[in-house]
């Protein structure tokens, strides 16, 4: 990952927003970074029903009215919200470049193609709790990391961190850190982070491939010097109780993951840990995409 010089926050005016954009402060100011407000607002209502000239191909009726009039609310939130992280840009002392974009269409397309456009080094989104009405809920920020071109990062709402002094990344044979892990620790580089790897065993029929995976991850943390990083290996339980059992005995700030199109997100290591799985432990999460 370059040094990092452009972050947009995905928001959607809901609890999550004011928390993701108070990271995005702090995140902004330690690394130099200009700040980017996005928003995606629904710009075509469909109107199920009624009478319709036989002339007319499809039921779907587009009412402008109501979307100029979720437009002028978008634009209204959107400038209260820039207001708020203003303010929030103020108490830092950083002078952080700001600004903000509306567009309408699908949420998870919109910002696929803005990222394509704008070119940020990172997208942060804030994550609802479970039961919480968000834009961003478990399957849409799903579609949003599987199909993102940039690093994602996940913020829960009652889990803002200040900093990320402990950050786990979470392995297994097919999801190894090997070639990525100098780009992790660009990213981490200003937050002096205790960092460790999980590796997750798949038993004892995957013992010879595994060991070979690890041993050429310990040779790539010795060619980048950080052999102080400990890989833990963990088996015996599902890929779900490892990690959330290991998160209650050791409080981590910060998730890693490394995407791969191989058994990607929504089945990341296999049928035992799912993306609603990582989303839910409420623990702030960075997805790295393939290169």
């Amino acid at each position: 990952m370059k040094t990092m010089k452009k972050i947009v926050v995905a928001v959607d005016f809901s609890e999550a927003t004011v928390p993701a954009c108070e990271f995005a402060v702090f995140l902004a100011k330690a690394t130099n970074s200009s700040l980017i407000l996005f928003h995606t607002y629904f710009d075509q209502i469909i109107v199920a029903g009624g009478s319709y000239p036989d002339t007319m191909a499809s039921q779907t009726l587009v009412d402008m009215k109501m979307v100029n009039e979720i437009k002028a609310n978008a634009e209204r939130e959107m400038s209260q919200l820039k207001l708020q992280v203003e303010k929030l840009i103020d108490a830092s002392g950083g002078a952080i470049p700001l600004s903000s974009q509306l567009e309408g269409g699908d949420v998870d397309y919109e910002l696929a193609e803005q990222c394509k456009v704008l070119e940020p080094d990172l997208l942060i989104i804030g994550q609802q709790g479970k039961g919480k009405k968000s834009l961003f809920g478990g399957a849409m920020t799903s579609r949003i990391l599987r199909h993102s071109c940039v690093p994602v990062l996940t913020i829960p709402v009652g889990n803002v961190p200040r900093a990320f002094e402990r950050a786990a990344i979470i392995v297994d044979q097919d999801h190894t850190i090997t070639e990525d892990l100098g780009l992790i620790l660009s990213f981490l580089e200003p937050f002096n982070t205790d960092l460790k790897c999980l590796f997750l065993s798949k038993g004892e029929k995957s013992f010879k491939e595994e060991d070979e995976v690890l041993r050429n991850m310990r040779l790539g943390l010795g060619k980048l010097n950080r052999g102080d990083i400990s890989i833990s290996t963990m088996t015996g339980k599902k890929e779900e109780l490892l990690v959330s059992d290991y998160l209650r005995d050791n409080p981590q700030d910060l998730l890693i993951i490394q995407e791969r199109r191989r058994a990607w997100f929504s089945q990341l290591f296999g049928s035992g840990l799912s993306a609603d799985d990582l989303l839910n432990f409420e623990v702030p999460l960075l997805i790295f995409p393939q290169k």
